[in-house]
């Protein structure tokens, strides 16, 4: 979190590059690690035609925790997506951000709307 956060201290909302299909690039600092599992997302949820649901049902794994771009499209379709696999949706506020302001709220209250208490703070994950 502490790499990532700084990302969104600029104005998040001027990064409203879509990608889907792999295209999106890595901030500096939070390329994956080479032991660390990347899935090539296709669509706007990172459920959709993947291997993600097979790979986190293998690793056991039942909290997921969302941060990125945009709120409103990619990270609101893998949470709806995750709810309904049945996973623990955790999308932290500071480290999410919209194709504008009225969208990202929108999007935030639609995760918070599937799962009560979704939406969390940095400081939470970091407790």
């Amino acid at each position: 979190m502490q790499t990532f956060l700084p990302h969104f201290e600029k104005n998040v909302f001027a990064y409203a590059n879509h990608y889907v299909s792999g295209a999106a690039d890595y901030f500096d600092g939070i390329e994956p690690l080479p032991e660390e599992y990347q899935i090539v997302k296709r669509r706007y949820s990172g459920f959709f035609g993947t291997d993600l649901e097979i790979l986190l049902k293998g690793l056991g794994i039942e909290h997921i925790y969302g941060v990125g771009l945009l709120t409103d499209v990619c990270v609101h379709y893998t949470c709806a997506d995750a709810h309904q696999h049945d996973y623990h949706i955790h999308v932290v506020r500071e480290a999410v951000g919209g194709s504008s302001l009225v969208a990202h709220e929108a999007a935030l209250a639609a995760i918070e709307y599937l799962q009560h208490g979704a939406v969390i703070s940095e400081k939470e994950v970091c407790e």
